[in-house]
């Protein structure tokens, strides 16, 4: 015989019901009795707090992760409710609030729960398409991207732009067994996207990380921030601005301080300013924690400080490239002597993954830790495939909303087939046509044949209309394009046991060149002058060129007639003005021009006219 016993659940916990029943029981006789005396009335009440601090100790220890996923599916739910209330609306809109005043337009609003139907003002979005309105709005504000319909969740207080939807890779110069190799972990941030406050990085089990003080002020690595063709302060150049990676004299905190008055376009190495509005220097901190042995992982954190800027959004497409030393130096440039390595390369052969999270500008602190990324980095070991170049990192995104503070362990590798990575090599728009080329990689098969990559072509303003495919090759070219569109492709890969890995890249028609700018600088136009050495001068500024180079090649002319003299001066007698020849001494006007051939084809001229008396 099978006897069950009835429990009471209070949160995670069970608690036999025998006792409650035995307190109801007991309550009960009692009442039918003359009453109850002190002792039994202190028992009853000691009875009750024991089950009332069950229940609560239980409650209680639901805590943040309880709050997280409660949050993250009122989203989901939210998200399928907007939908709902954006194909019945005509036009189509979103349940939104406007815009609060001063705010930038970065295509996010709130979301409004009390939002009616145009057609319809019956119908409100909360109770007609969402049953009501979440318990958790009261712990976020719920906003949603009006161009894609994604919902997040923000602090009431902060900037309406949209998450971070940044990318991380890692690269290494040299990934064979026992090697010391130079890393750099790339970030690229899109434009109008919260802006990252911390980056936090955490390696596989092997990778030694060099564990003692540096001497102060010695260079452990560098950094290159790279602002995108569409900032607003140079527009159609990039913008650089490095800065050496410095050690501060305590173990593995290192500091970057970039100076962003020093920007310059790397189109043609001209100063550009404004970057950062008018903030000279951010520091950056970067914390290091040491690993090694097989199973211990290491970690970097990347603080980066903002103090000073009025934007929760990165106004350009931004780029850091931070790179690591395989060995510190000093500030002439020369290796530190021991030459400890800063980070080695394990001896075990096999696929290493990275972890990071990013935290931006809109995280609700306090109450949950959403992790807006969470992405895995795959380094292979090259002597295990066919090919000997170095495995190009790869972002595979697996949303968690687990903290940082509590990582998941890194498991061991095990013999379940691994996703291949997915590298898209190149991608270049050439008129109305776009030329690509990638590769894949596997754990188990190596380099991916030809035959199993898939590519789509679609517009970046219209994600879900497939224009172009190409399937069974690494390489092709989708023609017939509009040349002023902007695009994106997407690899597919399958490796052979059915698993996939995608890559994605954004194309767009690149600045269109212009001819050089020339000024001819001196003497003053309407100089006259007899036979006396005349000294002319010029500059070049070119938006593709290096100005330098074409100021060098630059060519002068009298009269139309070359000169035949090249470079930035040209000095001439009065006689040589008049007559290229020399022979005639000629009185009155004449035109001197400079002019500069860029690699585009296109020239600039300037030019100013001379008078010359009777010598």
């Amino acid at each position: 015989m099978i006897s069950t016993s009835k429990t009471l659940k209070f949160g995670s916990r069970f608690v036999s019901s025998s006792m409650a029943e035995a307190c109801a029981k007991f309550v009960a006789i009692r009442r039918n009795a003359e009453g109850f005396t002190l002792v039994e009335l202190l028992a009853v009440m000691a009875i009750i707090g024991i089950l009332t601090g069950i229940a609560t100790g239980a409650v209680t220890g639901l805590g943040g992760q309880g709050i997280n996923a409660q949050i993250l599916s009122d989203a989901s739910a939210m998200e399928t409710a907007a939908d709902r209330f954006l194909n019945e609306t005509f036009p189509e809109t979103y349940p939104v609030s406007a815009l609060p005043s001063g705010e930038e337009d970065l295509g996010v609003r709130e979301i409004d729960f009390d939002a009616r139907l145009p057609q319809d003002p019956t119908k409100t979005f909360v109770p007609n398409f969402l049953k009501k309105i979440p318990n958790s709005a009261a712990l976020v504000s719920y906003r949603i991207e009006t161009a894609k319909g994604t919902i997040f969740t923000a602090d009431d207080g902060a900037a309406f732009a949209p998450p971070s939807d940044s990318r991380f890779n890692a690269s290494f110069s040299d990934t064979t067994p026992l090697g010391n190799p130079v890393v750099t972990f790339t970030l690229k941030m899109g434009e109008n996207r919260a802006a990252l406050e911390e980056l936090r990085v955490q390696g596989p089990g092997g990778f030694v990380l060099g564990g003692r003080s540096l001497p102060t002020g010695s260079k452990v690595g560098k950094l290159e921030i790279t602002f995108g063709t569409d900032n607003i302060w140079k527009s159609g150049h990039e913008v650089s601005v490095d800065a050496d990676i410095l050690a501060t004299g305590a173990a593995h905190v290192w500091q970057v301080a970039p100076n962003y008055t020093t920007a310059t376009s790397d189109a043609n190495g001209s100063d550009v300013t404004g970057v950062k509005e008018g903030v000279a220097t951010l520091a950056h901190t970067l914390t290091m924690l040491a690993g090694g042995s097989i199973e211990e992982p290491w970690k970097l954190f990347l603080v980066m400080d903002r103090t000073g800027l009025t934007k929760a959004h990165n106004e350009a497409t931004e780029t850091w490239a931070l790179t690591i030393f395989d060995v510190a130096q000093d500030a002439a440039g020369d290796n530190i002597v021991p030459e400890e390595r800063l980070l080695t390369n394990p001896s075990v052969s096999r696929v290493y993954r990275w972890h990071t999270e990013e935290h931006s500008t809109i995280q609700v602190e306090d109450i949950f830790v959403p992790v807006a990324g969470r992405l895995a980095v795959v380094i292979k070991d090259p002597a295990a495939s066919a090919t000997s170049t170095p495995v190009p990192a790869s972002t595979i995104p697996s949303p968690s909303p687990t903290p940082f503070l509590t990582p998941t362990p890194i498991p061991s590798p095990t013999p379940t087939n691994s996703p291949p990575l997915a590298t898209i090599l190149s991608a270049t728009l050439t008129g109305d046509s776009i030329a690509f080329s990638g590769l894949g990689l596997d754990a188990e098969d190596g380099t991916i044949p030809a035959a199993d990559m898939d590519w789509v072509l679609v517009r970046t303003s219209n994600l879900g209309n497939v224009l172009q495919t190409a399937t069974g090759v690494n390489s092709g070219t989708f023609v017939s394009l509009s040349a002023s569109d902007e695009f994106r492709i997407t690899l597919t890969v399958t490796d052979s046991g059915g698993a996939t890995g995608t890559a994605s890249v954004d194309v767009s028609t690149p600045a269109a060149n212009t001819a050089p700018i020339v000024n001819v600088t001196g003497p003053t136009a309407g100089t006259t002058a007899g036979t006396p050495t005349l000294v002319f001068n010029a500059t070049v500024t070119d938006d593709n060129d290096n100005d330098a180079t074409l100021l060098a090649a630059l060519e002068w002319y009298i009269d139309g007639i070359s000169a035949t003299v090249t470079g930035a001066t040209m000095n001439a007698l009065g006689s040589t003005i008049a007559n290229i020849n020399g022979s005639v001494t000629e009185v009155g006007p004449h035109t001197i021009e400079a002019r500069s051939l860029d690699t585009g084809g296109l020239t600039g001229t300037d030019t100013l006219i001379i008078t010359l008396t009777t010598p």
